[in-house]
């Protein structure tokens, strides 16, 4: 039987910082170890990367769009596109603006960590075809390009700070 890859990308703003971000990645993670040996029962191959979107210029190459982003084969899990004030990112940037970070929703409610099974049926719907590839144009979001101004903002602060001298 040939094996067939699974790839999950898991792609944050800051998991030591961030509680929506750090939570939601131990949610993967224990949706990984849960489905794992089922799927590879059934010849599925499961490779999970995990990727901190610390620069602006990785945020580009990936496309990245919304904190946390949980991909399958490319395919975002968390379609609606829905976010709100995160308030460890706001003070991980001191953007005066504030940071939104994705929100999921699950019948109708909605939640800033999504529970282990909506990660699990959504990454099932992604292997089995019931979620399809969006083609869309890609453009670095606002918000996004606050936070990184921030960030790089007080780096500058900072190195010219006389701690760092």
């Amino acid at each position: 039987m040939d094996v067939k890859t699974i790839t999950i990308d898991y792609l944050y703003l800051d998991n030591t910082t961030c509680t929506r971000c750090r939570e939601t990645q131990k949610n993967l993670e224990t949706t990984v170890d849960n489905i794992g040996k089922l799927l590879q029962s059934a010849g599925f191959d499961i490779k999970l990367n995990k990727q901190q979107m610390d620069t602006r210029e990785k945020a580009i190459e990936f496309k990245f769009s919304k904190s946390p982003t949980i991909r399958v084969n490319g395919v975002d899990i968390g379609f609606e596109q829905k976010e709100n004030e995160c308030t460890d990112c706001t003070e991980m940037c001191a953007c005066d603006e504030g940071t939104t970070c994705r929100t999921w929703i699950i019948n109708g409610e909605e939640y800033e960590i999504p529970p282990v099974e909506l990660i699990t049926e959504r990454i099932l719907k992604v292997i089995f075809g019931e979620i399809k590839p969006v083609g869309e144009a890609y453009s670095l979001p606002e918000n996004l390009e606050q936070f990184y101004t921030g960030l790089e903002t007080q780096n500058k602060e900072c190195c010219n700070a006389s701690c760092c001298s």
